[in-house]
């Protein structure tokens, strides 16, 4: 499933939701949370887009392995991103994600920082509360 971003959520610096994972495979495989974030070193140009995989972990982020797609000039690879859940009860797990920190976390080290998110993307087996969008 994928999910455009309304242009007044745009610039949210968090997102929050609640999400269960209804599987018995390796649940940082079968299943994933996308966002889908505009990047760029802190002069402002060039901007560019990338796909950021979420799962639940300690914090830690790098580029996803493998041969990915991508347009250069206006993508980058793909980033996975660890972060960590609130267990709720009942299997659900709580996520309070900082953009900023998060794009710091997988690209910091090559100067980008966040400036919005534009999509959002759901694969494999998950009940997932409705995402919020905040300052």
């Amino acid at each position: 499933m994928d999910y455009v971003v309304p242009v007044r959520a745009t610039k949210a610096n968090h997102l929050q939701f609640t999400a269960k994972y209804n599987n018995n495979a390796d649940l940082t495989i079968a299943t994933m949370i996308f966002a889908h974030v505009e990047v760029s070193p802190k002069s402002g140009e060039p901007r560019k887009r990338v796909w950021v995989k979420i799962y639940f972990g300690d914090k830690h982020g790098f580029q996803t392995p493998g041969n990915i797609w991508y347009e250069p000039t206006k993508q980058l690879p793909e980033q996975t991103l660890y972060w960590p859940a609130l267990p709720l009860g009942n299997g659900r797990l709580g996520f309070k994600i900082d953009l900023h920190e998060a794009v710091k976390i997988v690209l910091g080290a090559q100067g980008l920082i966040y400036l919005g998110i534009y999509k959002i993307k759901l694969r494999g087996n998950l009940s997932i509360s409705p995402i919020e969008f905040a300052n």
